[in-house]
This record gives C-alpha cells, structure tokens and sequence, in this order.
C-alpha cells in the first residue's frame, strides 16, 4: 500500500485503516489507478467511478468527438448533432468516447442513406429519450430499495461502494434485455399498425382513450413519497398490462394520466374498463374516469397527434368519477357490441369551435 500511502489515500495508523484499506484493495481489483482513485475521491465520486468500470470494462474513454467522426464518416458537425440528439454529453475536444461510440455513429451514417439524416436524428432522440428513462429507472431501483438500508445500518464505505457496483453488475443484464424487448415489440409494433387502416397524407385510423385518476392532487399531499411511488406504479402496471391483453398500447404516461391506443373501439373500452376497476379496488388510488374518441391521427416517434387526441383528452378532462365518455363515433360502433350507450349532453370543450356531443359507456 506504499503508493497508496504516498498519495495521502491511506494511513495504516488510522482508526478505519482496516476497512480502508479493504475498499482501496477492492478499488485496485476493477483496475482503478492511484491517480483514478485519487481524482475521484477528491471529487466523492468514487462509488460512480467504480461503476463506470463495472458498465464498460476499460480503462475509459480514448476518442475525441472529431475521431468518432473520421471512423464513421461523417462530418464532426454532424457527429455532434448525433451526440446532442441522444443526449449524451458533448465533451468538446476532450476524449470522452470509446470504440462502441464509433460502431454505434457508422450504423448512423448507413442509416440516414435510407431514411434522412433529419428523420434519423429524431429518431435518434427518441431512442435516446427512451435510454435516458430506462437507465434513470433502474438508478431508481437502487435508491428507493437499497440506499435507505444502507443508512439504516450505516453501512462502512467499502459495502457501500461494493453494493453500487454489484447493483450495477445486476443492470449488465439490461442491453441484453433490451435486445430482447426491442425485437418484440418491433414485432407487436408491425402487427398492430398493420391492423390500422392508413388514410390520405399518412394519418392513421386509431382509437385513443385517457385515463385519469380523479382527486390525484390531494392524494399527492396526504400520502408518503414510498406509498405515492407505489400507488403511481400499479396505475401504470394495471394499464400496461390491459392494453397487453388486448392487443393495445400504452403511449404515454402524464403524471396522473395515461394514453392508450389501439385498433378498435371495443376493445380500448375493455382495456379501460379494466384500468379503472383496477382504481375502483385500490386503497389509495382513489375514483378514474375515461375519454375514448376514434378517428385520424398522425402517428409519429411513437406518438399520436390530431384532433382525436385532443378529443379524447378534452373528454377524460370533463367525465364524472368512474364515468367514460366517448365521442359520437364511438358510440356508434360500440351500441350493437354489448355497451349501454346513453346521451351525456353537449360540451364545450377546449380547442373545438362547436359543443361536441358526449356520450356515457356502461359495461
């Protein structure tokens, strides 16, 4: 430990030298350097370095923005659009990129040959967008399930450096998942736009429903962060796991409200029925209420968008607790599928010139 000690990172007549000691010999098995050390603790940054090395394996990063552009064949204009559009750091003229950078940012340039750069660079924020969530997601997991123990037992530095780094050995098993997802639901993906019929100027015939959870203010104020995470997370399974049943997707969570799309009216009413006895039998969520409308949309980067959107969302916004109301197209194709169709009134509603008629569903 001689050069530990000269570095002024270890003194063996030190209360903790043991523990720290261990954490520094921990530190040197994933290949970390006196001078990584060193830097990182100046910075308490140790535990994020040591992941870092679990997440790539070397010794860092070697190429600058303009090198990954050279591989690639791309301008490093370009090559800096493409790292802004996937949210990653644009480290300037420092190396902050490795190899995979270079591999990922070619496929990139083959890419924008088919489609255009400019659909590929939305594209490419959409992807990253979605890494952004996953990776925040899984940082969640760990700060909501094991940092509160570890203050709870006071955990000594090399644990608690330890058990960031074997969380993140645990997400190592995230890319190849996603591999996985990824081909499903391009798969899912085919087959459910397949289903949907596509009209003049690219706008898709859809069915897009919103469910809200009524009172979600109060609730928010009255209950803990543990039971408000909780509460939130069945919401979102109750209505992912529906829409799978049924043939249908969820496309967007908004705090308290989440969209869904699907093919057929029918059938987006049984994935919101089902939302919402799933809020009915919850003992925080409290009272739901759903806007279904069908129509055209625009359909892009996963989204939809038009004024059947609107209208669905405008209706969810005006519906009674555990009432869904659907628009005059809805109501009738669903009258002669088993639903109790009944005249709700006219509505003004945002963002539409005249009152629209609403109708309230009954299963």
């Amino acid at each position: 430990m001689t050069e530990w000690q000269h570095a002024g990172l270890y003194d063996p007549d030190a209360p903790d030298a043991d523990e720290h000691r261990a954490l520094l010999e921990y530190l040197a098995s994933l290949g970390l350097t006196v001078e990584d050390v060193n830097d990182a603790a100046c910075d308490r940054r140790l535990g994020r370095l040591a992941a870092d090395r679990m997440l790539w394996g070397d010794t860092g990063p070697t190429l600058t923005a303009a090198e990954i552009a050279a591989r690639a064949g791309l301008s490093e204009e370009a090559t800096r659009r493409i790292i802004r559009a996937a949210g990653i750091a644009d480290a300037g003229d420092v190396p902050a990129y490795r190899d995979a950078h270079a591999e990922l940012f070619s496929g990139f340039a083959a890419g924008s040959q088919i489609f255009g750069e400019e659909a590929l660079l939305q594209f490419t924020r959409v992807v990253g967008a979605s890494a952004a969530r996953v990776a925040e997601a899984a940082v969640s997991l760990f700060l909501a399930n094991v940092s509160p123990r570890m203050e709870e037992h006071q955990t000594p530095p090399l644990e608690r450096v330890r058990e960031s780094a074997d969380a993140v050995a645990a997400f190592a098993v995230v890319p190849a998942a996603m591999d996985v997802l990824i081909r499903e639901h391009f798969v899912a993906a085919t087959r459910r736009l397949g289903l949907l019929d596509i009209a003049e100027g690219g706008a898709t015939a859809v069915t897009i429903a919103f469910v809200d959870l009524v009172d979600s203010t109060e609730f928010a104020n009255l209950a803990s962060a543990v039971e408000l995470t909780k509460a939130l997370s069945d919401f979102e399974n109750a209505a992912m796991d529906a829409a799978l049943v049924h043939d249908c997707r969820v496309v967007k969570l908004i705090g308290d409200e989440v969209m869904i799309a699907g093919a057929s009216p029918v059938t987006l009413l049984d994935v919101v029925a089902q939302v919402l006895d799933v809020v009915d039998d919850h003992p925080l969520l409290g009272r739901g209420r759903g806007g279904v409308a069908t129509g055209l949309a625009v359909t892009r980067d996963g989204d939809y968008f038009g004024p059947v959107v609107n209208l669905a969302a405008r209706l969810v916004s005006v519906a009674t607790p555990g009432d869904v109301l659907v628009d005059h197209a809805v109501a009738q194709q669903v009258g002669r599928d088993g639903y109790i169709v009944e005249p709700a009134g006219d509505y003004e509603l945002k963002g539409f010139a005249e009152p629209v008629a609403a109708f309230r569903i009954t299963r």
